[in-house]
């Protein structure tokens, strides 16, 4: 039999703990008024257990979706960018609703003359207020503080969701307009239980002034499409979305080598792949920001000559890996429904990261001023002197994406986390953080942030929605409401395997 480990061996991780990428639902910031147009139903949890009493996954109702929850430190920033996150997020299809938003006698009526009769009456929710779409533009644009998006004939106030959004605040791109045209980019947001989420920040409909007399919907909007750029993709790969690409290798390919080509290498993407030249790419930056609040930059040249180069083989895996497994066999999961590909080994070249963040001044000792541990959110019954409160390195990407590792593990010479370059002894592909990303063995592979471009030293986790509202593991005693602040984030793995073929007669079958 062919079998493959999905990671090294990490000691103390209770095989329990294997689950897939779990997250909250968000708070329900405000209940739009009930009528037979617009009755939202509940938001419930949903358990993605594999057996009988294993621990319980909870979804947000975005596969990605992801605390402080406003983005990036020193408070919320305001992105143009929109983007998807991974499984189901705000940016998700929604399903059309058929009641008339004209009344039926005003509708296709004909005098016999082959025109149309007027309109002169709207047969909505008369409870729900209207808004013009000049006035949304003008007044609830990404500059504002109470940012709105429509949706068919919609209003919706997300300034509560924005920072509960796995995309963090990039979903202000379509602030002040229509998010119909990056539902239709974003394809991995197609989920109907995300209309779930969207109905709690109702606020009122389009003036009937506004919207198409045929259609009944506002005039079609054209946007730029992020993904125009993505690289092509090798394709033996199963295809689990295309906007943003999510892809794993056929299992007989995943386990005909110990190292995985980089054309089969299992694609995990959040969002688009950063454009990024290859011949500016020795001047990609990398910004280091201390705990004092004292920041040193590196360019990707700079950090190939000065530092010792290092090569690591090791193995990725997306937590969510073999979901599809946990369906089958208990209750249906929301998230990308990965067979048993998305892990894959490779060769990693880079330098090591505790030799850069000392180089920028981190002094090695958790007890000096530079490093010193800072209160943190602790575990029920953890000691609460400060000298045993953990540091955190976060990393960020030219993406957006966010996510954060111990101090502790970045200094440790054992733990092997690189910032890496190469992979397999060429540059790193562009799906797979071209031209620089963090390797840390072991971990989950959200933690191996792609596109690298800024790292903090803090004492706390990484605000982002990826860190703190996802990738988090709750037993079945937690219900559908856990303390999420409370409970530790993902990093370690522990060891699985899958048979993905057997030998006879000298053929897999």
């Amino acid at each position: 039999m062919l079998v493959r480990a999905s990671n090294r061996v990490v000691a103390g991780i209770p095989r329990s703990l294997r689950c897939a990428r779990s997250r909250p639902l968000p708070p329900l910031a405000r209940q739009p008024p009930r009528s037979s147009f617009f009755d939202p139903p509940q938001i419930r949890a949903s358990s993605t257990a594999s057996h009988s009493s294993p621990p319980t996954t909870l979804e947000n109702g975005h596969d990605t979706s992801e605390s402080s929850r406003h983005g990036g430190n020193g408070g919320r920033k305001r992105t143009t960018l929109l983007a998807g996150a991974t499984g189901a997020s705000l940016l998700a299809a929604i399903a059309a609703i058929t009641q008339p938003i004209f009344s039926s006698n005003e509708t296709k009526a004909s005098d016999g003359s082959g025109q149309r009769q007027d309109f002169s009456s709207d047969s909505r929710d008369p409870s729900l207020p209207r808004h013009r779409l000049a006035d949304i533009r003008a007044d609830h644009g990404p500059g504002s503080d109470r940012p709105w998006v429509t949706y068919e004939d919609k209003v919706y106030d997300i300034t509560d969701w924005v920072g509960a959004h796995p995309g963090g605040d990039v979903i202000l791109r379509a602030a002040g307009a229509s998010i119909e045209p990056y539902w239709n980019i974003f394809t991995i947001h197609k989920a109907p239980h995300v209309r779930e989420i969207l109905d709690q920040y109702l606020v009122g409909l389009i003036a009937i002034e506004d919207l198409d007399r045929e259609t009944g919907l506002p005039a079609a909007e054209a946007v730029e499409d992020p993904f125009a750029s993505d690289p092509a993709r090798d394709p033996r790969l199963i295809t689990h979305t295309a906007k943003p690409r999510n892809a794993e290798p056929p299992a007989s390919d995943l386990a005909s080598e110990f190292i995985t080509p980089a054309e089969l290498f299992y694609v995990r993407n959040h969002m688009w792949v950063p454009p990024v030249e290859a011949a500016a790419a020795g001047r990609h930056a990398l910004t280091i920001e201390l705990p004092s609040g004292e920041e040193r930059v590196y360019t990707l040249e700079e950090l190939q000559s000065r530092f010792r180069v290092h090569r690591v083989t090791a193995a990725l895996q997306c937590s969510g890996n073999r979901r599809s497994d946990m369906t089958a066999s208990a209750n249906a999961t929301n998230g990308l429904q990965w067979g048993v590909g998305a892990i894959s080994n490779a060769e990693w070249e880079g330098v090591r990261l505790a030799d850069v963040l000392l180089d920028a001044g981190l002094s090695p000792s958790s007890r000096s001023p530079t490093a010193v541990a800072a209160k943190t959110a602790s575990s029920p019954g953890e000691d609460e002197d400060e000298d045993n409160r953990e540091m955190h390195v976060q990393f960020s990407a030219l993406e957006a994406y966010g996510a954060s590792i111990p101090l502790a593990t970045a200094l440790d010479p054992r733990a092997d986390v690189l910032l890496a370059f190469g992979m397999n002894g060429r540059p790193l592909p562009p799906d797979h953080g071209f031209p620089l990303r963090a390797i840390v063995p072991g971990h989950v592979a959200a933690r191996s942030v792609k596109w690298l471009n800024r790292i903090a030293v803090s004492d706390e986790e990484s605000t982002s929605q990826w860190q703190r509202r996802d990738y988090k593991c709750f037993g079945p005693n937690e219900g559908s409401s856990p303390d999420w602040d409370r409970y530790p984030a993902i990093q370690e793995m522990p060891i699985t395997s899958a048979v993905t073929g057997i030998w006879v007669g000298g053929c897999v079958r």
